[in-house]
C-alpha cells in the first residue's frame, strides 16, 4: 500500500528574471528535459538543500500554472517531500503510483534529481524526469558552490575611524559584524552604518532609478529588482515579501505579485501588485479626477485575489502549501510617476478608492533616501561625539 503523503512543503522562487525569459514551453519530453539541463545548477543545489532539511523528494513543476514573460514563460517550482504519513484532509496524491514510490525509495540524491512535471493537482497528471545531465555539476557540489557563493557575499572592508584624535583600522563584514584590528577600545556601530550597508542600499536606490526611467522596463524586471531588495517594499509591518504565490483551487489560478507576511505573528498576511513606472496615476478633467485606467485595472486584479481568500478552503489550502495566512488582505499597489498633484484633489481621488493603497516609484525612492540621509546622519554623529 502505497503511504499517503500530502503535497506542499517549503517553497523554491519561480526562475530568475534573467533566466525567465530563456525558458520555453515544456509541453513535450525533449522541452521537459531542455528545461531541467538549462536550469539544471539552481534546481540541483536547491534538491540537495531540501533533501538535507526534509529527506527524499521532487521537485514539482507547475505546469498548469505558468507565467508568460516576454516570449517566454515563468514555471513555479516547489519540493514535495516524500513524508510517510498526512495530516487529514491533506491530499494524498503523493506519490501518484508504485513506479513513483519505488523511484524515490532508491534514486541516489547525491547525483540524481527527481523532477515531477505537473499539469494539474490529479492523479497520474505528470510526467517525470529522473537522473543528471551528462557531465553536469551534482547536486552535492552546486549545493556547495552556491553556499560558497553566498559566503562570498559577505564583503569584508577595511575602515579608518578617528577616535580621540587617532586614526584606528576597523574590519566591517557585509552582515554588519566588525572588528578593530589593533584592539582598541571599541566605538559601536561606528563607521559600518556609513560605509557599507549605507553604500548598498544607495547603489540600488540608483539601479531603480535607472529602471523606473528607462521606458522599456516592464514589469517583470521590476518584479526581479524588488525580489532582490525587497526592503524596498517593506516597513516595520512586514517581515518578509513572498513573490508570485500561486492562489490555485478546482476553478481557477491566480499569481499575486507579492504577498507581505506581517511581523506578527498574530496578523494576516497583504498583497502588494506591481505596474509599469510609465503608466498613469491619475486623470485630472475638470469635475472629473480620478484613477487612471491602469490602476482601476490593477484594483480588480488585487480584487480578485482577496476573493480567492473568502473561502475556508483556499485559505486552509494555503496555509499548508505556504504556511501563510490571509483574510480581507489589504490591498498595496505600486505604478507611474510622481506628479504635481493638488493635495486637496489627491485626497479626494484616493478617498473614492479606500480599499486601495497607492504608491508611485518616486515615493518608494524618495522614502529609501530619507533612510538613507538619517543613517549617515547618525554615523556621524557618532563619529563626532567619538571625536
Amino acid at each position: 500500500m502505497i503511504p499517503p503523503v500530502p503535497f506542499g512543503g517549503p517553497v523554491m522562487s519561480s526562475v530568475r528574471a534573467l533566466e525567465r525569459r530563456k525558458c520555453n514551453q515544456v509541453d513535450t519530453k525533449e522541452q521537459r528535459k531542455a528545461f531541467v539541463e538549462n536550469h539544471w545548477r539552481t534546481l540541483a543545489a536547491w534538491a540537495w538543500g531540501k533533501y538535507l532539511e526534509l529527506g527524499r523528494g521532487a521537485l514539482r513543476v507547475w505546469l498548469s500554472e505558468r507565467k508568460q514573460v516576454g516570449d517566454g514563460y515563468d514555471y513555479p517550482v516547489d519540493y514535495l517531500p516524500y513524508w510517510s504519513g498526512a495530516e487529514p484532509g491533506v491530499n494524498t496524491n503523493w506519490p501518484p503510483d508504485l513506479a513513483t514510490l519505488n523511484l524515490l525509495a532508491h534514486y541516489t540524491p547525491e547525483n540524481e534529481v527527481i523532477v515531477v512535471f505537473f499539469k494539474d493537482d490529479v492523479v497520474g497528471q505528470c510526467d517525470l524526469y529522473h537522473g543528471s545531465p551528462e557531465n553536469a555539476i551534482t547536486p552535492r557540489e552546486a549545493h556547495q558552490d552556491e553556499q560558497t557563493q553566498r559566503e562570498k557575499t559577505k564583503t569584508e572592508y577595511i575602515a579608518l575611524a578617528l577616535l580621540d584624535d587617532e586614526i584606528k583600522v576597523v574590519s566591517l563584514c557585509g552582515d554588519g559584524r566588525y572588528r578593530f584590528l589593533d584592539d582598541i577600545e571599541k566605538v559601536h556601530n561606528i563607521l559600518y552604518i556609513v560605509s557599507s550597508e549605507t553604500v548598498e542600499l544607495q547603489r540600488a536606490v540608483e539601479e531603480l532609478e535607472e529602471l523606473i526611467n528607462n521606458s522599456e522596463a516592464q514589469e517583470d524586471d521590476f518584479q526581479a529588482f524588488f525580489e532582490r531588495h525587497s526592503e524596498f517594499i517593506l516597513d516595520e509591518e512586514y517581515k518578509r515579501a513572498h513573490p508570485q504565490i500561486v492562489l490555485a483551487n478546482e476553478e481557477k489560478s491566480l499569481i499575486p505579485d507579492f504577498v507581505l507576511e506581517p511581523t506578527d505573528q498574530e496578523s494576516l498576511c497583504d498583497l502588494l501588485e506591481l505596474k509599469r513606472a510609465s503608466a498613469p496615476v491619475f486623470v485630472l478633467q475638470k469635475n472629473r479626477a480620478r484613477f487612471s485606467a491602469d490602476v482601476s485595472e490593477a484594483r480588480a486584479q488585487l480584487l480578485e485575489y482577496r476573493r480567492f481568500f473568502d473561502e475556508a478552503k483556499n485559505r486552509d489550502a494555503i496555509v499548508s502549501r505556504y504556511g501563510l495566512k490571509s483574510y480581507k488582505p489589504r490591498l498595496f499597489l505600486v505604478i507611474g510617476r510622481l506628479k504635481s498633484v493638488d493635495p486637496i484633489t489627491k485626497r479626494y481621488i484616493e478617498a473614492n478608492q479606500p480599499d486601495l493603497c497607492v504608491r508611485t516609484y518616486d515615493d518608494v525612492i524618495n522614502r529609501m533616501k530619507d533612510r538613507i540621509e538619517r543613517m549617515s546622519t547618525r554615523g556621524l554623529r557618532i563619529l563626532d561625539q567619538a571625536r
